[in-house]
């Protein structure tokens, strides 16, 4: 195949050597040819580079090309880093990858490959999956089934570069921590450009440990302000009032205990039972809808989304408390 039509993935990467061994794993497997892997870390302290590097050693050939950038750059941020892997691409087409993500068929490229042939920019299908068989990971998957049964129509990943060179170059806005996607797709579809679907699979890969899934929420609570205010040209007031309204689950964690205390000071100890009663009551809808009826997974999937919900509320403080600092 001739070199115009080669693939670049652009993988950006921060402490996942939990994750980048799979996901390239799964790249080695595709039946498409050539590929270039452009994997940009933003300063790995654990094994990260050292499972990139045997990859590099035992895998690459003229086919198929795996390189490590380094991220450089006033704003440091999965963005920034995808921006630095765009510029550094020589493929026709380039797939943006996140680290914890994993390909699900063999032949996921050439299936984007054929599509992008005929459209500059293609939407995907999004699995969310299990890293590890544990019941925090389970919880999740099962809740995203009972949402999305077939998965998510994802459409911040695969394009034709001449595209993006030539609409918008840089893709990313590289101080967005959170919506950077969200900020690229709807200036294309302002300039008139829309996806096409293929039913190709693309996992991601649920956080298994309680550690990564607190660190993932609590990213996006502290960096949706900037989006907010950088995208919207929201006030930072309006920008944590935008971000409570759009993030609904944050409500369970605010909603409920409010309640709760309203009704023990007006009935006491019955009251809190109401409460208690309202909350089950609100369970119950999901447990029916569930395909595997499990009180263990429930109770789990309650518990994560008090957890979900706390830990965006506690970045969503800590982004405004640095956003107040820097703009006094």
């Amino acid at each position: 195949m001739c070199a115009k039509e080669s693939v670049s993935i652009v993988i950006p990467t921060l402490n996942e050597k939990e994750n980048i061994e799979r996901l390239l794993e799964s790249i080695i497997m595709q039946d498409y040819r050539p590929i270039e892997v452009i994997i940009v870390d933003g300063g790995s302290t654990d094994d990260t580079l050292k499972v990139i590097n045997h990859f590099i050693e035992g895998f690459s050939d003229e086919s198929l090309t795996i390189r490590i950038l380094s991220e450089y750059g006033e704003c440091r941020s999965p963005a920034n880093a995808k921006n630095i892997g765009f510029h550094n691409a020589k493929g026709r087409y380039v797939l943006f990858i996140d680290a914890d993500y994993v390909f699900l068929e063999h032949n996921f490229i050439s299936k984007v490959v054929d599509a992008l042939r005929n459209s500059p920019w293609v939407s995907i299908r999004l699995i969310p999956i299990q890293g590890k068989n544990n019941l925090l990971s389970l919880a999740q998957v099962i809740q995203n089934r009972i949402w999305a049964p077939e998965g998510y129509v994802d459409e911040r990943r695969c394009f034709r570069r001449e595209l993006l060179e030539k609409y918008a170059n840089p893709p990313f806005d590289p101080c967005l921590g959170v919506g950077e996607d969200v900020d690229l797709i709807s200036r294309l579809k302002r300039l008139g450009f829309n996806p096409i679907f293929v039913d190709a699979k693309l996992g991601d890969v649920v956080p298994h440990s309680l550690r990564r899934f607190v660190k993932r929420f609590e990213w996006y609570g502290r960096t949706s302000l900037r989006f907010y205010t950088r995208i919207h040209g929201l006030s930072l007031l309006k920008a944590v009032i935008a971000s409570l309204q759009n993030n609904i689950g944050v409500w369970i964690t605010i909603v409920y205990p409010l309640i709760a205390i309203l009704l023990y000071l007006a009935l006491g100890i019955p009251g809190l039972l109401i409460a208690l009663l309202l909350y089950v009551a609100s369970r119950v809808r999901l447990f029916i809808k569930m395909p595997m009826k499990s009180i263990r997974v429930l109770a789990t999937i309650s518990f994560l989304d008090l957890i979900r919900s706390v830990a965006y509320l506690y970045g969503l403080l800590r982004g405004f408390v640095v956003a107040k600092v820097s703009r006094d």
